[in-house]
């Protein structure tokens, strides 16, 4: 099994940057027409980023609360995500884009001459 592991600083500004893009491209405007449609208890409400926009929508955070929000929540699964990978898988190989490459690349090799 191979995970890519991302530098913790860098993780977050990918995230903030992420999530500024989500906003600038309708994610507001999108939740609210979502919840006016649908069970407002559906368990797609409750994903990151959904249910922070909820909370704006409903008068609960300012649009400054709901990305930090939503930057904060996916930075913590992330880690629980991290966290879950290491522990529970023995041949867990972790590294960067280059490391994985390369070890996925030697693995499909090795793989096609066993057969």
């Amino acid at each position: 099994l191979f995970a890519l592991s991302v530098e913790k600083n860098a993780l977050h500004s990918n995230i903030k940057q992420r999530t500024k893009n989500m906003l600038h491209s309708g994610l507001i405007e999108e939740i609210k027409a979502l919840y006016t449609q649908y069970p407002k208890d559906s368990q797609p409400f409750k994903a990151i980023g959904v249910k922070e926009s909820i909370l704006f929508l409903e008068k609960r955070l300012t649009l400054k609360e709901l990305e930090e929000a939503i930057i904060s929540n996916t930075m913590k699964l992330a880690k629980r995500q991290n966290t879950f990978n290491k522990t529970q898988f023995n041949n867990l190989y972790m590294g960067g884009v280059g490391e994985i490459r390369h070890a996925i690349l030697k693995h499909s090799k090795s793989d096609t001459r066993e057969r």
